[in-house]
């Protein structure tokens, strides 16, 4: 309920309760003077209840709210735990793929190195057959040079076999060091997801405690007072 009072300014101004209720106990009547803090009326609610439920919804929601921050709190450190464990593993899946890269380099050299050889035997053997044919080298010497130019060409064949194994290898461990990358992510975003909502849901409880907060403050503020000094015009 509201009344007028407070003059004698020219103006009046008027009281509003802080609740809704009924007035229990009077300390002025119309015209009465009084100083600015002076006690003007108590208001009791309506609802003798009313205080007790509020405390209740306050306890609940402290609790639930507790609860959220406790989940913050474990989706954080879960969110810590997956990304540690993430960089380790990415780290060593991608010390393999080095390793698999330096074995694919090393196996490229040698089919180089292997393929310079054969190109030597190629040439010796056609050099000798040559020269076998002239009668300068002997049937012993031409079979040695033939001998050598199919270990070069079976060296050939086994370094590419090599190269080709260790390109296969390096491209499963690509495909490994991509899959433990994302299979990570995967997980860190839905722990993300999971912290937002219940950033939201503590977020959410707070706004309902500072409702309540503000319920039970006003019902606290019972007591009207006068704002300033001057006589009560109407109650």
């Amino acid at each position: 309920r509201g009344f007028d009072g407070l003059l004698p300014l020219e103006r009046q101004q008027t009281i509003e309760a802080p609740i809704k209720g009924r007035i229990v106990e009077w300390w002025v009547q119309e015209g009465s003077r009084v100083k600015k803090g002076d006690p003007l009326l108590r208001i009791s609610d309506i609802d003798p209840d009313l205080m007790n439920r509020l405390n209740q919804e306050k306890s609940a929601v402290e609790g639930k709210l507790e609860a959220y921050s406790q989940k913050v709190f474990s989706y954080e450190q879960q969110i810590r735990n997956l990304e540690a464990t993430r960089d380790l593993a990415v780290t060593v899946a991608g010390l393999k793929v080095e390793t698999a890269r330096q074995k694919v380099r090393a196996a490229a050299e040698s089919l180089a190195a292997r393929e310079a050889a054969l190109h030597a035997a190629e040439a010796q053997f056609t050099r000798k057959k040559n020269l076998l044919a002239d009668g300068i080298v002997s049937q012993r010497q031409f079979e040695v040079a033939e001998r050598d130019l199919e270990v070069a060409r079976t060296s050939v064949n086994s370094a590419k076999a090599t190269l080709q194994g260790n390109q296969n290898d390096l491209q499963g461990l690509e495909q490994d060091l991509e899959r433990v990358r994302a299979d990570a992510e995967s997980k860190i975003d839905s722990s993300r997801a999971s912290l937002n909502e219940s950033k939201g849901q503590q977020e959410d409880a707070r706004a309902s405690m500072a409702k309540i907060e503000v319920s039970l403050s006003r019902q606290r503020s019972q007591l009207v007072e006068a704002p300033r000094a001057g006589s009560v015009f109407r109650l």
